[in-house]
C-alpha cells in the first residue's frame, strides 16, 4: 500500500512539474516553421489566428512574421511592414497583430529543442526549429516583376542590387503608378538576398504557371550576367518563395521614393529581341532588367550593324519596329533624330545566347 501510494505521489508530482513548466524568451529565440495544425474542436466553427506558418523570435521582444501584416484600401493591399512585439510569460505567449492592433494568445504546451507547441482556440499548432543560415549575399541583384492577373493582383516590377539602388515600376494596383528610385541599406540588401539564396535558387527546376494566375518572374543577377530567371504563378509557389517575395514586393511601400519620369523612347516597347518572325524567349524580369540597363544608357555617336529590333508594345495595332540594335548599342528616332544609347556591354550576348528563339505571332 505505501509503495502503491508513493508511486501515485510520484506520478501526480510528476504531472504537475510539467503542467507547470515556465518558459522564457530564451527558450523561443530563433526561427520556426509550421510541421502541422490540428484542431479539437470537430464540427464547430473555429476562429483561427492570424496566419503564422512561419516566425521569428529576437532578444528585443519583437517577432517576425513571414507572410506579413497588412490592411486593405480600397482595392490594395496595404503593407504593415513583418514585425511586431511579443511576451512571453510563463506558459502564455502573446502576439500583437499589426492589421487589428489586436493581440493574440496562446497556450505554449512545449518549447523543447527544436520543436514548439502552440495551442489557441482550440488549435494546436506544431513548429520545428529552422537553423541560422549564415551564407553570404551570392547575388549582386536581383528583379521581380508580377503580371498582375483578373482580379486585384498588383502589376509591377522592382530591380534592387548590391550598391542599394532600388528601381520601382507601379502599373497598376500598387500604391504608387509610375517609375520611381530609391535606395536601401546593405543590411536590407542583405536580408532581402538571403531569403533567396537559401532557397537554392542554382537547383531549383521548372515551375508550374497557370495562364490566369499572377505570373512572377524573377531574374538574379551572378558576376555580372543572369544567373537564373524563375517564372511561376501565385497559386503554385511554395510557402518559402512566397516568404521571399513577400518583403521584396512590397518594399517600396517601406522606403522612400523619388518619382521619374521614363524616356518617351523608352515608353511601350516590347524589350525582346526580335528577328524576322521569331522573338528570344525573355521573361518579364529580364526585360525590366534590360530596362534598367537602358535608363542609364549614355547617348554615343556610334556605327553598329543592326542583328535585332525591338517593337512597340500595343495590343490593339500592328506592333512597329522602333528600336534596333546589336545587343549592346540601341538606336531609336527621337523627334526624327537618331538617338543611340552605349549601355556598357552587349547584352544578348552575355545573357540570351542560351534561350531559344520562339514564334512572334502569339505575342
Amino acid at each position: 500500500m505505501k509503495r502503491f501510494l508513493f508511486l501515485l505521489m510520484l506520478l501526480l508530482t510528476s504531472g504537475y512539474a510539467v503542467k507547470a513548466q515556465i518558459f522564457n524568451k530564451n527558450h523561443i529565440l530563433g526561427d520556426w516553421v509550421i510541421r502541422s495544425y490540428t484542431t479539437e474542436k470537430s464540427g464547430k466553427t473555429v476562429r483561427y489566428p492570424p496566419r503564422i506558418e512561419g516566425l521569428s523570435f529576437f532578444e528585443n521582444h519583437t517577432y517576425r512574421i513571414k507572410d506579413g501584416f497588412f490592411k486593405r484600401s480600397g482595392n490594395l493591399k496595404i503593407y504593415l511592414g513583418s514585425s511586431s512585439q511579443f511576451k512571453l510569460t510563463g506558459q502564455n505567449l502573446s502576439l500583437f497583430n499589426l492589421s487589428d492592433k489586436k493581440w493574440y494568445n496562446f497556450q505554449v504546451i512545449n518549447l523543447e529543442g527544436s520543436s514548439m507547441q502552440l495551442v489557441y482556440n482550440g488549435i494546436k499548432f506544431t513548429y520545428r526549429r529552422i537553423e541560422p543560415y549564415r551564407q553570404q549575399p551570392l547575388f549582386e541583384t536581383i528583379v521581380l516583376t508580377s503580371s498582375g492577373c483578373f482580379g486585384e493582383c498588383p502589376a509591377f516590377s522592382i530591380s534592387i542590387d548590391i550598391s542599394g539602388r532600388v528601381i520601382f515600376r507601379g502599373v497598376y494596383n500598387t500604391s504608387k503608378i509610375g517609375l520611381y528610385t530609391g535606395t536601401i541599406s546593405r543590411k536590407v540588401y542583405k536580408e532581402l538576398e538571403l531569403n533567396f539564396s537559401k532557397l537554392r535558387i542554382d537547383t531549383m527546376g521548372k515551375l508550374p504557371h497557370h495562364i490566369d494566375a499572377m505570373a512572377m518572374s524573377t531574374t538574379f543577377i551572378k558576376d555580372g550576367k543572369v544567373f537564373k530567371t524563375i517564372y511561376n504563378s501565385d497559386h503554385d509557389q511554395s510557402r518559402e518563395l512566397r516568404w521571399a517575395y513577400i518583403p521584396l514586393e512590397n518594399l517600396y511601400q517601406q522606403i522612400k521614393l523619388k518619382e521619374e519620369k521614363v524616356p518617351n523612347h523608352l515608353k511601350n516597347l516590347d524589350l525582346r529581341f526580335h528577328a524576322g518572325d521569331k522573338v528570344i524567349d525573355m521573361k518579364p524580369s529580364d526585360e525590366f532588367l534590360l530596362f534598367t540597363y537602358l535608363l542609364k544608357g549614355k547617348p554615343v555617336n556610334h556605327r553598329f550593324k543592326t542583328k535585332f529590333s525591338f517593337r512597340s508594345e500595343n495590343e490593339y495595332s500592328k506592333k512597329e519596329e522602333v528600336l534596333y540594335t546589336d545587343g549592346r548599342y540601341y538606336k531609336f528616332m527621337v523627334n526624327n533624330k537618331p538617338l543611340i544609347l552605349d549601355i556598357g556591354f552587349n547584352f544578348y550576348d552575355v545573357n540570351c545566347t542560351g534561350l531559344k528563339w520562339i514564334s512572334d505571332r502569339y505575342f
